[in-house]
């Protein structure tokens, strides 16, 4: 299940608890269980097989030792936690776009061929990609929303396409992702 794959989602109650386990099971691509995280600039091991599964639980851990600050420094509230941590889970949700079955001559063979192909890098739009699926798809808060659009930072910082981080729940998941 889900929650096997990724124990973090207990630390989440109630709807959005059940919403972000609906997006892995229903939304979130097979690939995200194989692929790397980057083709170059995370850790080695992110950079293998199920790396971007490695990568989100990594995410997750550093964002809870965040969390303890900036609910420390009045930052963030139990509901705005709440709602960063479920962003935190799924900001890389669409890392190689929505679906990657079809054949593409430009990628490359990989994952030990359980995964026929993957585009040599992963999609700039893919925090706008998830962002505007959970808008559209699912009932989760705007926090959550907001914090998977701004996670990659902006066009100016990094090559995202999403808006930098303003608000502090932006922020932290952003911190945390870096």
């Amino acid at each position: 299940s889900v929650v096997d794959r990724l124990p973090e989602i207990q630390y989440l109650d109630g709807p959005i608890k059940q919403e972000v386990a609906t997006v892995f099971a229903e939304a979130v691509p097979e690939y995200f269980w194989l692929a790397r995280a980057s083709e170059s600039h995370h850790p080695p091991d992110e950079r293998g097989l199920a790396g971007l599964w490695l990568h989100t639980k990594r995410v997750f851990t550093a964002y809870m030792m965040l969390e303890r600050t900036y609910r420390s420094m009045g930052l963030l509230g139990p509901y705005q936690a709440k709602c960063c941590r479920a962003a935190v889970l799924l900001h890389d949700g669409f890392k190689y776009g929505l679906n990657h079955s079809e054949q593409d001559e430009t990628a490359h063979e990989y994952a030990d061929g359980r995964l026929s192909h993957l585009p040599e890098h992963t999609d700039r739009s893919h925090d706008v990609l998830m962002a505007d699926y959970l808008d559209e798809s699912t009932a989760l808060p705007l926090e959550v929303v907001s914090a998977v659009r701004s996670h990659g930072g902006s066009p100016d910082w990094y090559s995202h396409s999403g808006p930098k981080p303003v608000q502090p729940h932006e922020m932290i998941v952003h911190l945390a992702d870096v």
